[in-house]
C-alpha cells in the first residue's frame, strides 16, 4: 500500500503530515547522535546551546527563550542533568527557582552540537533547494501568522463569507 492516506486530505491534515515530518527527523538525528556518541535526544540540543550562548538560566528563562511549556524544558533538564551535562541549583535570590547551568562535558558537547547544527543547517538548505521551498521559513511564517490569527478565528470568517451558520455549541455538562 503505497498511497499517502494524509495527503489525500489536503491541506487540513497539515498538522499531522508535520507530525510525521518531526517523527522522520528526529529520529533521523537520534540515529545521527547515536553513531555520534552524544548521550542526549536530538530535542534537547536547543536547551543545551542556549545555556551555552546565555549561561546559567532559570527553567522558565529557557522556556521563554524556546517558546516550549515549563513542564517541557523540565524534561529537557533531566535529560542534561543524568548524564552530568548541567547542574541545577535553586536561585540564591528566589529558592523556588532552579538555574541551570552547564559543566565543562556540557560546554564541550555544546560546542560539538553547535558546529553539527552549522553543517546541518547546509544540509537542510541543500533539501530546501531540492523541495523549492524554504521549508523552516514557511514553517515560522505560518506559525507568526496563526500567532496573530487564530484557525478558530480563520473558520469563523470562512462561514461569514460563506454564509454557513456557526457550528452549534456544545453545552458545558452540569457536576
Amino acid at each position: 500500500m503505497n498511497d499517502d492516506f494524509l495527503s489525500g486530505l489536503g491541506p487540513a491534515a497539515l498538522s499531522q503530515i508535520l507530525r510525521r515530518l518531526q517523527e522522520k527527523l528526529t529520529a533521523q538525528n537520534q540515529a545521527r547522535f547515536h553513531e555520534m556518541g552524544i548521550p542526549i535526544p536530538p530535542v534537547a540540543v536547543s536547551t543545551l546551546i542556549m545555556l551555552d550562548r546565555k549561561g546559567g538560566l532559570s527553567v522558565s528563562e529557557i522556556a521563554e527563550g524556546l517558546r516550549l511549556s515549563h513542564p517541557r524544558v523540565l524534561k529537557f533538564a533531566a535529560m542534561l542533568e543524568n548524564p552530568g551535562l548541567i547542574t541545577v541549583k535553586p536561585d540564591p535570590e528566589d529558592g523556588r527557582r532552579k538555574i541551570l547551568t552547564l559543566t565543562g562535558a556540557g560546554q564541550e558537547l555544546a560546542r560539538k552540537l553547535d558546529a553539527d547544527r552549522q553543517r546541518l543547517n547546509a544540509v537542510m538548505a541543500d533539501l530546501f533547494t531540492e523541495i523549492g521551498v524554504d521549508l523552516a521559513s514557511a514553517v515560522k511564517a505560518a506559525d507568526g501568522a496563526l500567532g496573530r490569527k487564530p484557525l478558530s478565528e480563520r473558520m469563523a470568517e470562512s462561514r461569514n463569507a460563506t454564509g454557513e451558520a456557526d457550528p452549534p455549541r456544545r453545552e458545558k455538562k452540569a457536576r
